[in-house]
């Protein structure tokens, strides 16, 4: 109830002790249209939050202490008239939506920070409007579904320990070029470069022509062990990460030891999501 809905709120009850007390015949009929005005409103009020339907997106890699864009879909499955004045609180967080017509859909987006690694839970969501006369909010819950998985943050170890156990001096270790492995730069097309490497939609953008570089799949297999790694099990599993994405982003085949579990090394996006799953789930909290 917003500030002027109580005063109104008071000011019919006024006039109700008022009526009664006086026995004036117009008082009774202000103090009825006032009433009947705030039932009708209410049953609007209502109609306007009814009816609709939200999902939930989730990216598929999310990480602990860092902020994660979330998107909302929002569906109006029933109702007359279109929704007006939505509001749509989840995760502590407020996302408007102005307008939603019956059988349309809207999008919003929220950024949320999950505190621990572990399976993500997302809280209750309820819909709330001042819709028609902002006297009142009315609220309903809005029941939402998704399930994720919220990886360790990725920490680079302190004292640069590489994934085969050896104290690294400092040098710069960068991906071999190839055919066979994932993408990891975009450069200039210099001539020498096969036709089938142009990016046509990133060098419709540019003056000259942009090419996609690969890494080769022939880059020496490592295994990360974070047993192996210095601190804490959350410190271990943390630096782990960080390896992980650093020995991926190379182009470097990469495994995964877990206690007597491995993981052999591999290629391929989901080959690393499926790592740092493995992490995240590890003696979960």
């Amino acid at each position: 109830m917003t500030l002027a809905g109580g005063l109104y709120v008071l000011l019919t009850i006024l006039l109700g002790f008022a009526a009664v007390n006086t026995g004036n015949n117009l008082l009774f009929i202000i103090d009825a249209a006032m009433l009947g005005f705030m039932s009708v409103t209410g049953i609007i009020g209502l109609g306007n939050i009814s009816g609709l339907r939200l999902s939930l997106d989730v990216p598929d890699e999310i990480y602990a202490g860092i902020p994660t864009q979330l998107t909302l879909r929002l569906t109006r499955t029933k109702g007359i008239f279109p929704a007006y004045l939505l509001d749509i609180h989840c995760c502590d967080s407020i996302v408007p939506f102005p307008v939603l017509n019956r059988g349309d859909g809207a999008i919003g987006h929220l950024l949320v920070t999950f505190g621990r690694r572990g399976r993500g839970k997302i809280t209750p969501a309820h819909i709330s409007s001042p819709f028609p006369i902002g006297f009142f909010v009315r609220s309903l819950p809005l029941p939402v579904e998704a399930e994720f998985t919220v990886f360790p943050t990725p920490r680079k170890p302190a004292d640069s320990v590489s994934d085969s156990g050896r104290r690294s001096r400092g040098e710069q270790e960068a991906p071999r070029p190839g055919s066979g492995g994932d993408l990891y730069s975009i450069n200039d097309y210099t001539g020498s470069e096969s036709l089938r490497r142009i990016h046509w939609r990133l060098s419709a953008r540019h003056d000259t022509l942009k090419v996609k570089q690969y890494a080769a799949n022939g880059a020496e297999p490592a295994v990360v062990d974070p047993s192996r790694l210095p601190g804490d099990t959350e410190e271990r599993l943390c630096m782990a990460a960080y390896l992980v994405n650093r020995l991926h982003r190379f182009g470097r085949p990469v495994g995964l030891k877990l206690g007597d579990s491995l993981i052999p090394p591999a290629h391929g996006r989901n080959h690393r999501l499926r790592l740092l799953r493995e992490l995240a789930l590890h003696d979960s909290p």
